[in-house]
């Protein structure tokens, strides 16, 4: 079963980021991106996260910059080995959802999301077997400890012929 606690996919990505602050540009790098947010990482420099933050972020892959108002979700602090810890050896992660940018841009990061996440998902399709076959499996022994009756599912489902289906 797809898990389906998130509205949009989630891409991996390596993508220059600024946060603007105080009247300054603060650079970071984007690690994660979906059409509702992104989560940022940089060295740790002190200070306390901003609750709404201007951002500028370069779209890979489109050659375009992309301007946002954005939202703190998260915010942690992680050890850091070497240049990427900066002065104190921690890495500044915050997460970040989009609150305000414009149409276009939404609608070329939203593209850019679907068609990475997509390209991904068809570069890989045993993960999808893979997920498949575990799916089965957890579901032949709940069905084993007769533990479906909350699922809706018939008392002689048997998963390992649905999977044949």
């Amino acid at each position: 079963m797809p898990e389906l606690r998130r509205e949009s996919p989630r891409i991996k990505i390596e993508a220059l980021c600024w946060e603007l602050v105080d009247d300054h540009e603060t650079s970071g790098l984007a690690v994660d991106l979906s059409s509702l947010g992104l989560r940022i990482e940089r060295p740790y420099t002190g200070g306390p996260t901003r609750r709404e933050v201007p951002l500028q972020l370069e779209l890979p892959g489109i050659d375009e910059v992309m301007w946002a108002k954005a939202e703190a979700c998260f915010d942690m602090l992680v050890p850091g080995a070497g240049p990427l810890g900066g002065a104190l050896g921690l890495i500044r992660r915050t997460g970040y959802r989009i609150a305000l940018a414009a149409a276009r841009d939404l609608r070329m990061l939203r593209e850019l999301v679907v068609e990475t996440d997509r390209m991904h998902r068809r570069d890989r399709p045993e993960r999808t077997a893979m997920r498949r076959r575990h799916t089965t499996r957890k579901l032949g022994e709940l069905s084993e400890l007769g533990e479906l009756g909350g699922l809706g599912l018939a008392a002689g489902y048997d998963p390992r012929v649905a999977a044949r289906a």
